[in-house]
């Protein structure tokens, strides 16, 4: 799980977790095709992407903190996630005006 746009409200975390999105994809495709071929290995990526207001939970002792993401937008993201064929990604995400532009 990533978010984007946590720390730089300003920032366009759609567009940034698009690149992300298509940069993970390309990336694995390779990596994907060199297990196929030395190790008889098949795997796939899929990508679930959503847009929307999260809660950043973090806990754990100062030495060791851990953050996560908390909410519908998460919760979402994380079920397209699953339903993204290898080599795709799944998002209602791309229908909204922000991330028209990026796709």
């Amino acid at each position: 799980m990533a978010g984007f746009g946590l720390a730089e409200p300003d920032a366009d975390g759609a567009q940034a977790a698009l690149g992300a999105g298509r940069d993970m994809l390309k990336r694995f495709a390779g990596l994907a095709e060199r297990w196929r071929r030395d190790a008889q290995i098949q795997a796939g990526l899929g990508v679930g992407l959503h847009l929307g207001e999260v809660a950043l939970a973090t806990f754990g002792p100062p030495s060791r903190r851990v953050a996560t993401l908390v909410g519908d937008t998460p919760n979402v993201a994380a079920r397209l996630c699953s339903r993204a064929r290898a080599g795709r990604s799944c998002s209602p995400v791309l229908w909204q005006p922000p991330c028209r532009q990026a796709h």
